[in-house]
């Protein structure tokens, strides 16, 4: 289920019994953040409907992030594992930017929501496709913050 898309919901929450909300199981001797199993899915359910894997999923302190091409624009997006609601449950949550070089990242105003509105369409039609998927719910980034 999706709630009518909004140019400003660019946050997707997640709900979904399909995927371990447990640490994540790498060949590595630090502890791997949960999601990795969702952010491969994600992944790629995006390349399944166009998109271009540019780099797989890597792990983070809190998630994965991995980035994609869409249309020649070139998105990162970071998947991880939140307690939302009251009382908390488990969700996934996607949150995407486009590519940034270092200088443009440190120096520059934030990203524009329109400006990562190819990504967010997509990681829309991807979350609706996916009998995976029980529920998604769309909000800003003010509104996530408010949140978590």
């Amino acid at each position: 289920m999706t709630t009518t898309p909004d140019s400003t919901e660019t946050v997707a929450i997640v709900a979904s019994s399909n995927f371990d909300y447990g640490p994540a199981d790498v060949d590595s001797e630090v502890s791997a953040p949960a999601g990795k199993d969702f952010a491969e899915f994600v992944e790629r359910h995006l390349v399944a409907h166009g998109a271009k894997r540019l780099a797989t999923a890597v792990t983070g302190e809190e998630g994965w992030t991995f980035d994609v091409d869409i249309r020649g624009k070139r998105f990162r997006v970071f998947v991880h594992w939140a307690p939302i609601g009251d009382p908390p449950a488990d969700r996934w949550v996607i949150q995407s930017d486009i590519c940034k070089p270092l200088f443009r990242s440190l120096f520059e105003r934030k990203t524009a929501d329109h400006e990562i509105e190819p990504i967010v369409r997509e990681l829309r039609r991807v979350l609706d496709d996916a009998s995976e998927i029980e529920e998604v719910i769309w909000v800003s980034q003010k509104e996530f913050r408010s949140m978590y």
